[in-house]
């Protein structure tokens, strides 16, 4: 039995957890759409054949990137059951009335799929789709 101090701790390291992964998701993201941005830029500008190389460089970049970031939804999830299985323990026992433990937000599962769909997998597929265009294209961007 875990007494409300325990409780309190628990639930501050496991919101301290999400917080931290979703910050790595953000910050992920934000320098896979950066990066590809800057490359894809410099590449178009220049009007040049761009070597098969670069282009797979890129796309296991890109693949790096998504499954970094599909760990990282993976272990904000877990956090939640092992925080919401917390609650439902802590529900059974008695507890002081001043701190009253509520479950994370639980989203319907099509709904954290949804919510990964569209930031996540939407802009990578544009700049893979991209990229094996100009593969296709041998290397030629327009």
């Amino acid at each position: 039995m875990l007494c409300a101090n325990e409780i309190k701790e628990k639930v501050n390291s496991y919101r301290d957890f999400i917080k931290h992964e979703d910050n790595l998701i953000d910050h992920r993201m934000n320098w896979l759409l950066i990066s590809q941005s800057f490359i894809l830029a410099a590449c178009i500008s220049v009007n040049l054949p761009i070597s098969v190389s670069l282009i797979c460089i890129n796309i296991a970049f890109i693949v790096c990137s998504v499954y970094n970031i599909c760990l990282a939804f993976s272990a904000i999830n877990k956090t939640k059951k092992k925080y919401n299985s917390l609650f439902e323990t802590s529900r059974t026992n008695e507890k002081p009335k001043d701190y009253p433990l509520t479950p994370l937000g639980e989203y319907p599962l099509s709904m954290n799929y949804f919510s990964f769909f569209i930031s996540v997998l939407i802009p990578v597929l544009l700049f893979l789709i991209v990229w094996l265009i100009i593969l296709a294209n041998g290397g030629k961007v327009l």
